[in-house]
C-alpha cells in the first residue's frame, strides 16, 4: 500500500471514527425526545442505537471500550473482506448484501451470548429466572460500536475501491 492509499485509508477512518462520535450523542439526544412516544422511540432504538460515550472522566475513568474498540472493528472488517474473497472465490464481501449479513449474523451471535450468559447466572443462582432484553443491552454495549464501525470499515473499502478504479 502506497503513502498515498494510506494516508486516504486514515482519513476515511478519522471520519468515521467522528461519525460514530457525533451518532452516539445524536442517538442519546432522540432517545430523550421521544421516551414518552412508544412507537417513534421504538423506531429511534432500532435506527440510532448507540449509547453516548461518556467522556466526563477522561483519561482515567473513560470506557476504553467504546473509544478503542471501533478501530479494531474498522481495520478488521477492512482488511478481511480481500480474505473473504479470496478464500470463497467470490466477490460477496463488496456486495450491498454483506453489511446486512454482518449486521443480522452480528444480532445472533450476541442473542446467543447473552442467553448462555444469563443462562449460567440463572443456573448458578438456583434456577432463578433473569429476564433480559438482547437489544437494550446491545445498544449500550461497545460490542454495538464495533459492528458499525466494521460496517463503515466495509464502505471505506467500497471507497477506496472506487478511488483506485478512477486512476
Amino acid at each position: 500500500m502506497d503513502s498515498r492509499k494510506t494516508i486516504t485509508l486514515f482519513v476515511l477512518f478519522a471520519l468515521s471514527y467522528l461519525f460514530l462520535w457525533v451518532f452516539s450523542g445524536f442517538s442519546v439526544f432522540l432517545h430523550e425526545v421521544f421516551e414518552n412516544i412508544p412507537l417513534i422511540n421504538a423506531l429511534t432504538n432500532a435506527f440510532f442505537p448507540l449509547a453516548q460515550w461518556d467522556l466526563s472522566g477522561f483519561p482515567l475513568r473513560a470506557d476504553y471500550m467504546l473509544l478503542l474498540l471501533p478501530i479494531a472493528g474498522f481495520f478488521f472488517i477492512y482488511f478481511l473482506i480481500d480474505w473473504i474473497n479470496d478464500f470463497f472465490e467470490t466477490k460477496f464481501a463488496l456486495s450491498y448484501w454483506f453489511p446486512l449479513v454482518l449486521f443480522g449474523f452480528s444480532l445472533i451471535a450476541w442473542h446467543l451470548v447473552l442467553m448462555v450468559y444469563f443462562g449460567n447466572i440463572s443456573f448458578l443462582n438456583s434456577n432463578v429466572e433473569i429476564p433480559f432484553d438482547s437489544i437494550a443491552y446491545f445498544r449500550n454495549s461497545a460490542f454495538c460500536v464495533f459492528i458499525l464501525a466494521g460496517i463503515l470499515g466495509w464502505v471505506s473499502k467500497k471507497i477506496m475501491l472506487l478511488i483506485d478504479s478512477r486512476k
